[in-house]
């Protein structure tokens, strides 16, 4: 846990693109945002989640804690994963069944 409560505030700021919480009120369409209110109660749930959305992992707003990004930018994305054939046994006990093969994406 951070020392420095305005920590999460900031990071928030980084997370949404703000270069200070009254910028940071404009992003989230709201009237104001205090430090002394995000000091006090934490950061709203709601405001995390549009953070998630950006891609910003939720613990590492609120905490500086485990990775910055929900998916690391060294992770392949979907369409880069290997195609793999699988097989899945016939059931000893369904005298009809027989074995399913088929190709997955992984």
């Amino acid at each position: 846990m951070d020392k420095d409560k305005n920590a999460p505030l900031r990071r928030l700021c980084e997370a949404m693109g703000a270069t200070d919480h009254i910028d940071l009120a404009g992003k989230l369409d709201l009237s104001r945002i205090t430090p002394a209110y995000i000091r006090q109660k934490g950061i709203p749930y709601k405001w995390l989640v549009i953070a998630a959305k950006r891609g910003y992992h939720p613990d590492w707003i609120e905490k500086g804690v485990s990775p910055k990004y929900l998916i690391p930018s060294d992770y392949p994305t979907f369409g880069e994963y290997p195609r793999v054939r699988v097989g899945i046994p016939a059931h000893p006990r369904c005298p009809n069944s027989g074995p399913a093969e088929g190709i997955v994406d992984v």
